[in-house]
């Protein structure tokens, strides 16, 4: 999606066509009937196709999607409001009053960070800026946050005292990334931040290999519904106290390292059932 057809979907005209098509949920059925339908209209018909069809799929993800505005692979990548809120929590208690939310993408962690305090929202590229900000506004914290189209890379201190680092965990062919410093910006560009900015969050793969795991870092790892969401590095007055951390919501059950028995659990014979803790529990291990 381009700038204009983000402002035209904000035009009135856009926004009728947004609501229009909404009425009936689009499946393979009717997809080209309704992308035909909408050809005889405007000239932004995909853009209008590609928001209506993403904000379906994003209602998994977000209790206010029919109004947000996404692109598929930012929307892939961006935390759950679930996740989003738990972690902004983090942050609130620790002080912290002013994030730099670093590699925003269409803001779904801005959005939780801005209902506790001011967030600078920073992304390469200018389209999902944009879209941060209108989904910011749909949750009520337009006046909290501050939009910053930049090169991370290129980046020079800004005056808060909290950061977020969500970075890019794929390549540009769509394939995960395995270790912390092909990130973009890698791991060890990040600590570079630290030095000015001690609280710092870093989201990092579940699967993160634990030699990659900085030793002055806690790690979180989140599941929601029993499904591994996130990996968190905290740092500085983030962190707990404890080098590791399973965390299941939406209920914030929490298992730490500090809760393992010092000996080791015997193994009786085999019973007649077999529990599996919760994966983000296995994984932190």
């Amino acid at each position: 999606m381009t700038l204009d057809e983000l402002y035209f979907l904000l035009s009135p005209q856009g926004e009728r066509l947004l609501r229009e098509t909404a009425v009936t949920p689009i499946t393979a059925d009717n997809h080209l009937q309704i992308a035909s339908q909408l050809r005889q209209q405007t000239d932004h018909a995909q853009a209008v196709l590609e928001t209506v069809l993403l904000r379906q799929q994003a209602v998994v993800k977000f209790s206010r999607a029919a109004q947000m505005f996404f692109t598929r692979a930012a929307l892939e990548q961006a935390s759950s409001e679930t996740v989003a809120v738990y972690r902004a929590r983090r942050f609130a208690d620790a002080g912290v009053r002013h994030v730099a939310d670093l590699g925003c993408g269409i803001g779904g962690d801005a959005l939780a960070l801005a209902a506790h305090g001011e967030v600078t929202g920073v992304d390469w590229d200018p389209v999902r800026v944009a879209m941060a900000q209108e989904n910011v506004r749909v949750y009520g914290h337009a006046e909290r946050f501050h939009p910053m189209q930049a090169d991370l890379l290129e980046l020079t201190p800004l005056p808060v005292d909290g950061l977020f680092f969500d970075p890019a965990r794929r390549d540009e062919y769509g394939r995960r990334l395995r270790s912390v410093q092909d990130y973009q910006p890698p791991l060890h560009w990040i600590h570079r931040w630290r030095t000015w900015v001690p609280e710092t969050a870093v989201k990092v793969s579940p699967g993160i290999a634990y030699e990659d795991i900085p030793d002055d870092a806690e790690v979180e790892f989140v599941s929601v519904q029993g499904e591994v969401k996130d990996g968190i590095l905290w740092f500085g007055d983030l962190r707990s106290g404890v080098q590791r951390r399973a965390t299941l919501l939406p209920n914030a059950h929490t298992l730490t390292s500090d809760d393992l028995p010092a000996a080791p659990i015997p193994l009786s014979a085999p019973g007649a059932y077999l529990y599996e803790p919760d994966k983000a529990v296995i994984r932190a291990h």
